[in-house]
């Protein structure tokens, strides 16, 4: 299975992605991650292709259980755009 994804990744060139931070004002966390990639040649028919995924964020520290991190933890999004290469950009 890798090989062939190998393979299938090698025919195109994902360029570096642009990440926005959304945070939640009242609570200063991070709510949701989005990476807008631009991938050439774009696959897809129509740009652009959304990917999104739950996750969840913990806080860096030292927790002395795993129900302290979970009480620590919180829901957040994760979102990749896949979008056609801008000639000149």
């Amino acid at each position: 299975m890798k090989l062939r994804t190998d393979s299938l990744l090698a025919q195109f060139r994902f360029m570096s992605p642009e990440c926005n931070i959304f945070e939640s004002g009242s609570r200063h966390r991070v709510e949701e991650l989005t990476w807008i990639v631009p991938v050439e040649p774009f696959p897809f028919k129509s740009p652009p292709m959304s990917i999104r995924a739950k996750g969840v964020a913990v806080p860096v520290s030292q927790y002395g259980s795993l129900q302290e991190m979970i009480s620590a933890s919180w829901d957040m999004e994760l979102d990749w755009q896949l979008v056609p290469v801008v000639e000149g950009a």
